[in-house]
């Protein structure tokens, strides 16, 4: 087959990639489960994608790279990949999180995004506990945003994919936010961290009731990880340009005075002298 010689080549031209997803789109979907299945081509295109993450300067091969990725991925279900397959796609879209951005806006990857960040949220929540931090730390990375190249579309579609995690994403949030493993909370607050940045975050984080309580109380850490973990989220959300007119500044004013006391401030102890005590 002439994608099995393709996917042999040392090196891969523009041409070779071309007929290589001109290849993919053509073939049925019985066709193309086969060959990813087989490993090669999902293979393949991981190695790749990680190449064109590490190069310092990105050519068109993206845009065609990202053609065949998400062809091969919105017609193969996600249960047809097998543990190590899903395994590698985590870690590659962990590292490689700005080049998936790029390519799902621009292919019709909606689909398989959405069943990706739902298998990732179940695994989150039920699966060991490195598993669980490590789903959560590709969550965290997709959604992830530099302030200086954000713009509405990148936005919007962070925000998609936040709603695809759970019927209620903020309280899958919050609600790993308050495990007992100092590991995975601190995994969730990464997350957290993430979209209090942007906007839509913060619109969510103001209107989840019981969510700035929470990021605020500084009793719910013990441990230096965890005690840093909430600073970030209180920091991500004080220097964003957007949160004065999201929370105003009466909301404001607590989360500029954590900050300013930094992450390992504690409450001096409070004695009240009550008349009559004898002091």
């Amino acid at each position: 087959m002439e994608i099995q010689e393709l996917l042999g080549r040392s090196a891969h031209s523009m041409e070779d990639l071309r007929r290589m997803r001109d290849l993919v789109k053509a073939m049925r979907s019985t066709e193309l489960q086969a060959i990813v299945q087989d490993g090669e081509l999902f293979s393949t295109c991981i190695t790749l994608l990680q190449q064109q993450s590490a190069s310092d300067s990105r050519d068109s091969k993206v845009g065609i790279l990202s053609e065949t990725f998400f062809a091969m991925l919105d017609v193969v279900p996600t249960g047809a990949l097998s543990d190590s397959q899903h395994e590698q796609l985590q870690i590659c879209l962990s590292h490689c999180s700005p080049i998936v951005r790029e390519m799902a806006l621009c292919q019709a990857s909606g689909i398989y995004m959405k069943q990706l960040l739902q298998d990732l949220s179940h695994l989150a929540e039920d699966a060991s506990t490195e598993t669980r931090t490590r789903a959560m730390n590709t969550i965290a990375s997709l959604l992830s945003l530099n302030v200086e190249n954000s713009n509405n579309e990148l936005e919007n579609l962070t925000e998609s994919w936040f709603r695809h995690l759970s019927k209620d994403p903020m309280q899958f949030c919050l609600s790993l936010c308050k495990q007992p493993f100092t590991d995975i909370r601190t995994a969730a607050l990464k997350i957290l961290q993430v979209i209090a940045s942007q906007h839509w975050g913060q619109v969510y984080i103001k209107n989840t009731p019981g969510c700035l309580e929470y990021i605020l109380d500084r009793r719910t850490e013990h441990e230096k990880a965890g005690k840093e973990g909430k600073y970030e989220v209180v920091s991500s959300i004080v220097s964003s340009p957007t949160a004065l007119t999201v929370f105003g500044t009466e909301m404001l004013l607590p989360l500029r005075k954590y900050e300013r006391e930094g992450p390992f401030f504690i409450a001096p102890d409070v004695d009240i002298a009550f008349e009559g005590d004898g002091s």
